[in-house]
């Protein structure tokens, strides 16, 4: 899960280099990132440690750039005339432009379908990243879906924003609509509020609680030993062991009362898991994975195959204060670098470096069929996108 700190060509945007002294001021200062052509906010500088993967999502672009053809490559923009009321063809990439603060859609409408919030969720965000801090003019696509890959087309490389990404891909990593959807920022601060149990009081055990979706590719350990369906297996190794309590059910769990055990085990579905940030948030053992240390903020299982999850808890209830430790060490990177100030700071500083890689300028004008975010968003969003969320995912 952990990636390197992207390798800085000459010339490459936002270079990472060593800070000097705060000259005494007594404010913040930033160690590595010196942003050019952009203020970064003051509030910015303490989430720093999530702007390093930035380069290495548009190291891809460093040399030749980002053209119109590449987000050609995404969507095309809609032709004139275009029945806005049909959304955008195929429903699962959506181009957008930024202009003076505000965004468009441009390619016919965001999603006319079920499971708005993870397109619209994610734009929400860069909306109000625009909203308060200001971004450039510019155009982005955002994806629909669990998982994408986009790979390279030969002469056009699709610059697509989603929330999950396979290593091999070019996808560029933005904050996850459920972080809006099931209201991330309230469930922490119920959290810091008491809603946590003591750690003494926790149970001894690991416990799985999650959908039964299946990842889209069978997922293997160090000796190849693949599990078609891996959440599917840890709730038949569960039944063997006695460690571990797994369940797989199409049913929500409140996270509450998931936090009455010392462990969980955290897996993807289709894709990235959509509640490891609130598991982090509890204490227990997407865009922010690079930032998180093994054995610091989380425990890694299954390498050496799905029964090494029994020897861990065995070596974490003898090792009672490093599992205390990683757990809230976990807590706190959760409260405050994955927080919305913390999002909208990522946002800006991607939008910022993104923006200087691209080769041309767009204009208003030369979308005639658009429609704005917060117009299409008004006349289009469903229910589901105002449901009360905090105790559920």
């Amino acid at each position: 899960m952990a990636a390197s700190a992207a390798e800085q060509a000459p010339g490459a945007p936002g270079s990472i280099q060593p800070a000097d002294k705060d000259g005494g001021s007594g404010q913040a200062q930033l160690r590595f990132l010196r942003p050019k052509n952009y203020t970064l906010p003051q509030e910015c500088i303490q989430h720093e440690l999530l702007y390093p993967p930035i380069f290495d999502l548009l190291r891809p672009y460093f040399v030749r750039g980002i053209r119109r053809e590449d987000f050609d490559a995404c969507v095309p923009a809609a032709p004139k005339d275009f029945n806005i009321d049909q959304g955008t063809p195929g429903q699962s990439k959506f181009r957008m432009l930024l202009w003076d603060n505000e965004v468009w859609v441009i390619s016919g409408g965001l999603r006319r379908q079920m499971f708005q919030m993870l397109d619209y969720g994610q734009v929400m965000q860069i909306q109000a990243v625009a909203k308060r801090w200001g971004l450039p003019n510019m155009e982005f696509v955002v994806g629909w879906g669990d998982i994408f890959g986009v790979k390279d087309d030969g002469d056009r490389r699709c610059p697509l924003f989603t929330y999950c990404r396979s290593p091999e891909s070019y996808d560029i990593l933005i904050p996850d609509g459920h972080f809006l959807q099931f209201k991330y920022d309230e469930w922490v601060e119920k959290m810091k509020g008491g809603g946590d149990v003591p750690w003494e009081q926790k149970e001894e055990r690991a416990v799985g609680y999650w959908h039964g979706y299946c990842a889209y590719l069978p997922q293997a350990d160090r000796f190849g030993r693949s599990e078609k369906c891996i959440r599917a297996a840890y709730v038949n190794q569960s039944a063997l062991g006695t460690n571990l309590t797994a369940f797989s059910t199409g049913e929500r769990e409140a996270l509450s009362l998931q936090a009455r055990f010392k462990y969980t085990l955290s897996t993807d579905g289709l894709g990235c898991s959509g509640r490891f940030q609130k598991l982090l948030a509890t204490g227990q053992v997407e865009f922010f994975y690079p930032a998180l240390r093994p054995w610091v903020h989380y425990v890694p299982s299954g390498y050496n195959g799905i029964e090494e999850i029994e020897r861990i808890v065995q070596f974490l209830r003898a090792n009672d204060d490093m599992a205390k430790a990683i757990g809230q060490n976990s807590q706190r990177f959760a409260r405050e670098h994955l927080n919305e100030e913390a999002r909208h700071c990522y946002l800006k500083v991607l939008m910022e470096e993104m923006h200087k890689l691209i080769t041309y300028s767009p204009k208003l004008e030369d979308f005639p069929t658009r429609i704005t975010f917060d117009e299409d968003m008004k006349k289009y969003a469903k229910e589901e996108l105002q449901r009360p969320s905090v105790e559920a995912r």
